[in-house]
């Protein structure tokens, strides 16, 4: 929604929807020809609707439609556009806006009380600006561009008399291109605000804005009244004239490409979420608008040449090609419905002057359907045999569409995934290593209970109440599976943090007995501390301490001042195995019930423990009650698949590239989500569909006439501890050691500033040099890391003594969050890192001798979900083994504390500091409680037989 001005001899002013700052075309001969019988076919009674002296265009129609309202250069003292309104009726015109500065960008509220609309009438230079427009004008063939993006332009809303003037933006930076949502309750508009402070920008940004400040244009959304504004598109380009769907549950808008040069029609859900693009009509193509139908879509293009602008119908999905409307020669634009879809108004300079003016026709909705009905089917996306940013675009959008649903290890999201790599692999002539591309592996995907095998009992003296599974009990996750029966004791919040002097225990005797618990720690304290307690607040953590104290189980309770009060605690998978415990969550009424008992009141007692006094915690005895429970908890085995694929070489070695294509789902306790967008579908487009569709568009791009065989690998369950890529290592379909170097890319979809990290390069001497020769070419600004013990599957191949490198776009925002979509990606940045990495496995694929191991010695810091300790053992772990009890040793770190005491690969650690450790919690907490430099005992499980040795940690660098 953007007025272009056009005047006489074609003088095309682009204000709103274009990302050009502005451009005249003349043509030295125009061939007017009869229009109106070619556009008979969906125009009928065409006429010009508005004549005044002076440029108008840019008309919505009121909910009656009834009523235009419109932007028009008709004051005698100003040359800028104001608003005004035209009753279809009576032709009778009224001004909207002050009449003052620039207005543009006009929408009627449903209830046609009030008018939205864009001014800088508040800028105290607007009387200067006028002055100097008036002398432009008058002065116009010297004129070659003029600025329509003023950043002083705010939303403002105004009655239909133009009179209570409400200012609903007020951001430094051009707010326009507002449009009401079918029920008014929401506005969405477009904003350059995220280029200020342009100091702020890097120096390209700074050059660009100057160039082509719309290059900044996104689109956001807010209530009507302005308030809870919300960003919802992040692609570079502007994106621009955003409407509403008929139903209210979409937005449509046009987006340019990275240059500016191009544009096609895109939808998204309110949230920006689900962006679909309509058209790829190469070409400007803009000013979408759905009919009231919800059927169809007409918007404006210049496909037929630069200066020729028409209007063309597309249906919704963009599944057909677009139909041509308009055949004007000149100008047509900015297509409005009626309400009933009956009209249609537009843009054009069809006029005798050659200035545009609005224009009104009786619209044929039936022709319209059935000339999309007749229109040739869109093909489906042709991918090329290099690597370009549409073949990236296309791969990044299938992986992180909805329709996978972010793609959590196990799920159908995968299965689709996998599918789909794997068809694609088909038809790019890879072959597979067995009889199919798929490698399956089961993983402990979560717990389940059975309520016919558990029961909680309490008993008084003269009654057995039997509690609800699910409604005033749950057994939770990590819960040792047995029957136990007791007598109860409090102990407050069941913390031990000896480092922060608090022991919920002391002078607590709770062997043979049931302990219960509130949830949480104590926030009633200083921020500091409440960060220190905070570290052993973990219901696992807490389930151990009461294990050591000899309890037999534990009751957990929210308490009534907690967040959450009186919830069951979720049945969430907390990765592994059990705690050695029975650990039971329990309901505010039954936690009620037992304080009640005690003559207790358990908000007064939570109360009293949030002074945080722990040598006076407070703890007590149920009198007269037993608590009998059985817990029965099933792991739930989940399957997923690898997906490899071969591009044989001349001799049996290969050169592995690969990529994990699973992601979070809906986030679980991975988000980094912490607000209404917790649940939603966590797409992970640049974690990890990035580095997915490069190794895609690797494989595509490979002659096959390379030495050494390429090996294409997608790894599932890397968001949970490189299960996949594990599996692989330790169920090889091919000898690992003919696998001369392993090339990793994880998240690379969003290159700034050309700076590309590459990680592991410490895995062989010569993996610098080979950077380097191939960076000469693609000019990045690399970051090399040594380390080759990653937070990724390329850890996996290091271990097994393969040179291994990592390719990191960097962290951002969106990690982790559902805003991590398709549209977030730098795609040009992407197809250059692709190329950059199939011109390095080519020349690896074609080297003489094989690249060198290099044994990375030394204090390693392994990053794991475990890398907020501060210790180092210098062990990596495997949490996927399902067939042990314990934590087994995936691979010891040449050098580590580990080696040396000497712990060896396959090791099964089942007790670390006097630590019974059955679950990854048990070993992050024992690993916790070490002192550096002071030697401690480690238990392991070795072919069947317990072995004890020392160990002595040291310190992380």
């Amino acid at each position: 929604m953007l007025f272009l001005g056009f005047d006489t001899e074609i003088k095309f002013r682009f204000n709103r929807q274009s990302p050009l700052v502005a451009f005249h075309v003349v043509l030295t001969c125009l061939v007017l020809i009869p229009v109106q019988g070619m556009e008979n076919s969906f125009l009928r009674r065409t006429c010009q609707l508005t004549s005044h002296t002076g440029q108008a265009g840019e008309g919505y129609f009121s909910t009656s439609g009834q009523q235009l309202v419109f932007q028009s250069e008709r004051e005698v003292d100003n040359p800028f556009s104001q608003i005004y309104t035209l009753d279809l009726k009576t032709d009778k015109y009224h001004r909207i806006s002050t009449g003052k500065g620039k207005a543009t960008c006009a929408f009627f509220h449903p209830t046609g009380s009030r008018i939205l609309f864009a001014s800088n009438h508040h800028d105290s230079q607007t009387a200067e600006d006028q002055g100097a427009e008036a002398k432009l004008h008058s002065s116009f063939w010297e004129r070659k561009y003029s600025s329509v993006y003023d950043e002083n332009m705010e939303i403002y809303t105004a009655n239909r008399s133009g009179q209570e003037l409400r200012r609903l933006t007020n951001h430094v930076g051009y707010d326009a291109q507002g449009t009401y949502s079918p029920n008014g309750e929401h506005i969405v508009f477009c904003s350059f605000r995220s280029a200020y402070p342009i100091d702020q920008l890097s120096e390209e940004n700074q050059k660009r804005f100057k160039v082509n400040p719309s290059y900044f244009g996104e689109i956001y959304l807010m209530r009507y009244d302005g308030s809870k504004v919300q960003r919802l598109t992040y692609q570079p380009g502007y994106d621009g004239g955003p409407f509403f769907s008929p139903d209210g549950k979409k937005i449509i808008w046009q987006r340019f490409d990275y240059e500016g040069l191009t544009s096609d029609i895109f939808t998204m859900d309110l949230d920006g979420k689900n962006q679909q693009q309509v058209t790829r009509f190469e070409s400007m193509s803009w000013a979408p608008y759905f009919h009231p139908s919800g059927e169809y879509i007409i918007f404006a293009s210049n496909k037929l040449s630069f200066a020729n602008f028409e209007l063309f119908l597309v249906d919704t999905e963009g599944q057909r090609q677009p139909v041509r409307v308009t055949y004007n020669q000149r100008f047509d634009g900015l297509p409005v419905f009626s309400p009933e879809g009956n009209k249609l108004c537009w843009t054009s300079n069809r006029t005798n002057s050659g200035e545009s003016q609005l224009f009104l026709a009786d619209w044929n909705h039936r022709s319209a359907r059935q000339a999309l009905l007749n229109s040739t089917k869109e093909s489906p996306h042709s991918f090329q045999p290099n690597i370009t940013e549409s073949d990236l675009l296309s791969q990044v959008k299938f992986l992180a569409s909805d329709n996978l649903a972010g793609r959590m290890t196990g799920t159908a999201g995968t299965q689709k995934a996998a599918e789909y790599i794997s068809e694609y692999l088909k038809q790019i002539g890879l072959q597979p290593l067995s009889d199919s591309f798929l490698q399956p592996f089961e993983f402990t995907s979560g717990v389940k209970v059975t309520p016919s095998n558990n029961f909680f009992e309490l008993h008084l003296a003269n009654s057995v109440d039997r509690l609800t599974t699910g409604i005033s009990y749950q057994p939770l996750s990590f819960t040792a599976n047995r029957t136990v029966s007791g007598e109860v004791v409090f102990a407050g919040y069941g913390l031990l943090a000896p480092e922060e002097g608090f022991n919920s225990y002391q002078d607590l005797d709770v062997r043979g007995k049931i302990v219960l618990i509130f949830r949480y720690a104590p926030k009633s304290v200083s921020i500091g501390r409440h960060q220190q307690l905070n570290q052993y607040m973990s219901l696992p953590y807490k389930a151990m301490v009461a294990r050591k104290q000899g309890a037999k189980a534990l009751l957990v309770a929210t308490g009534p001042i907690s967040p959450d009060s009186g919830t069951l605690v979720p049945l969430e998978f907390d990765t592994n195995l059990t705690s050695g415990i029975v650990s039971v969550s329990i309901n505010g009424q039954v936690a009620n019930h037992m304080f009640a008992l005690a003559g207790k009141n358990i908000k007064s007692v939570q109360q009293q423990i949030e002074i945080e006094r722990p040598s006076a915690a407070t703890h007590f005895e149920i009198p007269g009650l037993r608590v009998k429970i059985s817990t029965n908890v099933d792991r739930i085995i989940g399957k997923d698949q690898n997906v490899i694929g071969l591009l044989p070489g001349q001799i049996d070695e290969y050169v592995m590239v690969g990529a994990h294509y699973d992601h979070i789902g809906k986030g679980d306790f991975r988000t980094l989500t912490k607000n209404e967008k917790e649940g939603d579908i966590h797409n992970g487009a640049d974690d990890n569909a990035s580095g997915t569709a490069a190794v895609l568009e690797i494989a595509h791009a490979m002659s096959g006439n390379q030495k050494r065989g390429i090996l294409f690998s997608f790894w599932s369950g890397e968001e949970l501890g490189f299960i996949g890529s594990t599996h692989f290592a330790e169920n090889p379909l091919i000898d690992l050691s003919k696998i001369v170097a392993y090339i990793n890319l994880d998240m690379v979809g969003k290159l700034r500033n050309d700076r590309l990290l590459l990680q592991g390069v410490g895995s062989s001497p010569h993996w610098t040099q080979l950077i380097k020769k191939h960076n000469d070419k693609a000019a990045f600004q690399l970051t090399l890391s040594d380390n080759p013990y990653l937070p990724t599957d390329a850890v996996t191949f290091y271990t097994r003594k393969i040179p291994v490198i990592n390719l990191f776009t960097g962290g951002h925002q969106n990690y982790n969050r559902p805003e991590d979509d398709s549209e977030t990606l730098n795609y040009g940045g992407l197809q250059r890192i692709s190329q950059f990495s199939a011109d390095i496995i080519s020349d690896l694929a074609d080297l003489n001798a094989r690249l060198p191991y290099t044994e990375v010695k030394g204090n390693l810091a392994f990053v794991s979900d475990l890398d907020i300790l501060h210790i180092e053992l210098g062990m990596s772990m495997n949490y996927s083994a399902n067939d042990v009890v314990g934590i087994k040793v995936s691979r010891v770190h040449i050098g580590s504390p580990a080696e040396r005491a000497g712990i060896k690969n396959g090791d099964v650690i089942v007790e670390l500091a006097g630590r019974r450790i059955t679950h990854v919690y048990h070993y992050t907490y024992a690993v916790d409680s070490l002192k550096i430099g002071k030697g401690t005992t480690i238990v392991v499980n070795r072919g069947g037989e317990q072995m004890s040795f020392r160990i002595l940690p040291i310190g992380k660098k």
